[in-house]
């Protein structure tokens, strides 16, 4: 193999093939090394008996043609690669008083649901979502300029002043300018879990995006699973000229003079590029380039960056179809909340008290919408509870087995009541804890969104930076700018080349930006 490169990107989730697949496209040589056995990172499928479980897909916001969202997978060379399935419904919310579905049918159509809840809330709703729409084109147009990265930011005050105003703004606190109904501010941020934080906790400015996406546009799921599109983004690199080498962890990150020179990899040996991007938590980039790398005010930013939660998730095959137990062919994404009160909710999961019907449950029904997972006349669900990483880590084996069966009979006593009957009919089980996702994707705690989207941690300003303090070492995906997410990590990794290796005019060549 040869063993020198323009670019080496440490870790093949999506922001390092989405940061491939772009550089790649303009002609850079580009190597991804990815520890794992399979490219994709949280976007990846495994198989169990002829079932197929996506790891974390829930829900691809706006991968229709025409929106922002869309662009991203066309510029990655990803949207006419696989098939995005519309999911029929985008949530249901169930809690112990109340449910409400809200289906694909855009913005208007959830505001004529939320005034049958809400009669009152006509004129406030209508400025809600007047300005929610605003600050959603603001980031699209941020995100997609031809300006020069820097000049977006210099600018921002004037040409994206939204996302100026709500840096330090949470999303109680941008429902509260339009709305005092308590009730009506937790079912518009219903999806919260989505992202980690309570509404009075999350930052707006992360939030909003989605937000709107998902209600304007819908959800989608991609046919055969996130391995697909995964897949899809390594197939584009590789056919212009790059390299994605898997089963091959990056041991250490070579630097001279404050400029980074290559890294070493399992299997391979030494590969040199004067470009280093990582895709994977920071503090492993601080071990394998060693701490004396970085001034210690480095180092004091990054010890008080908090990571998200995680997860604790199960995977069912039954031997049978959805109907089975009354659930409708258009039954998709279910809260099930013991509570409206979301900060009641995130409570008890940081403390970890989390049995029978206090236990937030987020389901999937996942064969409702692609078939393909299962085979014919079986079905799968996903099941997903929010939990704090750190009460998972450091158990003795014997506490750890303890643990996890206790929170899979919790989960499953649960769905029984729902749906009774449902343990006679699983075929396949498979449980993964936060311990799980930190094996394969060395997330800090098992976090699922990178660094938590809290408002002392998120925007334009206050996001984990891209670019380290040595010379060709950079970031994408969930831990830095704009976050976590399947989209969000796209986005980062256009964001990276926007602002880092945009292409010089009159030079003939390309070389990396500096900013």
């Amino acid at each position: 193999m040869e063993n020198q490169y323009d670019v080496i990107v440490i870790g093949a989730g999506l922001g390092g093939l989405a940061t491939g697949s772009l550089l790649a496209q303009q002609g850079r040589k580009v190597i991804v090394f990815e520890k794992h056995t399979k490219p994709g990172g949280y976007a990846t499928n495994f198989e169990r008996e002829n079932f197929a479980f996506d790891v974390s897909l829930h829900a691809l916001n706006g991968a229709t043609p025409g929106t922002p969202s869309y662009r991203f997978l066309e510029k990655c060379g990803v949207a006419d690669r696989v098939r995005f399935l519309p999911q029929k419904n985008v949530y249901r919310i169930v809690t112990d008083k109340d449910e409400m579905l809200v289906k694909h049918g855009g913005v208007e159509q959830y505001k004529k649901l939320l005034l049958t809840k809400f009669p009152e809330e006509g004129a406030n709703l209508d400025r809600l979502f007047t300005e929610a729409e605003k600050t959603f084109k603001e980031a699209a147009k941020f995100l997609h300029s031809s300006f020069p990265f820097w000049l977006r930011f210099t600018l921002a005050p004037l040409i994206f002043p939204r996302l100026v105003r709500y840096e330090k703004t949470t999303v109680h606190e941008f429902f509260s300018r339009f709305t005092e109904n308590e009730e009506l501010k937790e079912i518009l941020a219903a999806q919260w879990p989505y992202y980690g934080l309570p509404p009075k906790k999350l930052s707006f400015f992360y939030f909003s995006y989605p937000f709107f996406d998902y209600l304007a546009h819908g959800g989608y799921s991609v046919e055969g699973g996130s391995q697909k599109l995964s897949d899809a983004m390594r197939d584009v690199i590789e056919e212009h000229g790059g390299k994605v080498v898997l089963s091959s962890r990056v041991t250490d990150i070579h630097i001279e003079n404050n400029q980074v020179c290559g890294i070493t990899a399992r299997k391979i040996g030494k590969v040199t590029a004067p470009a280093v991007v990582s895709n994977i938590v920071p503090h492993e980039i601080v071990r394998m380039a060693g701490k004396g790398a970085f001034p210690s005010s480095f180092h004091a930013k990054l010890m008080v960056m908090r990571p998200s939660l995680s997860g604790f998730q199960m995977f069912l095959g039954l031997d049978c179809p959805l109907s089975e137990f009354g659930v409708p062919e258009d039954e998709y994404s279910v809260f099930h909340l013991p509570t409206i009160d979301s900060s009641a909710q995130y409570k008890n999961m940081m403390s970890g008290k989390q049995d029978g019907d206090d236990t937030y449950l987020f389901v999937n029904y996942f064969t409702n919408v692609d078939p393909t997972l299962a085979p014919k006349g079986k079905s799968t669900i996903g099941i997903f509870s929010l939990v704090s990483g750190h009460i998972w880590q450091g158990l003795p084996k014997s506490e750890y087995r303890e643990k996890k069966a206790a929170m899979v009979k919790v989960l499953l006593d649960r769905m029984e009541r729902k749906l009774p009957g449902l343990s006679q009919h699983i075929e396949v089980m498979e449980a993964g804890t936060p311990t799980t996702m930190q094996k394969y994707t060395a997330s800090s705690f098992g976090s699922f969104n990178g660094f938590e989207q809290s408002v002392q941690q998120s925007g334009l300003f206050k996001r984990f930076p891209m670019h380290y303090p040595v010379k060709g070492l950079y970031q994408v995906g969930a831990w830095t700018f704009p976050g976590g997410g399947y989209l969000g990590a796209m986005m980062s990794a256009q964001a990276l080349v926007d602002r880092h290796f945009r292409k010089k005019r009159g030079l003939g060549r390309l070389l990396p930006g500096v900013f």
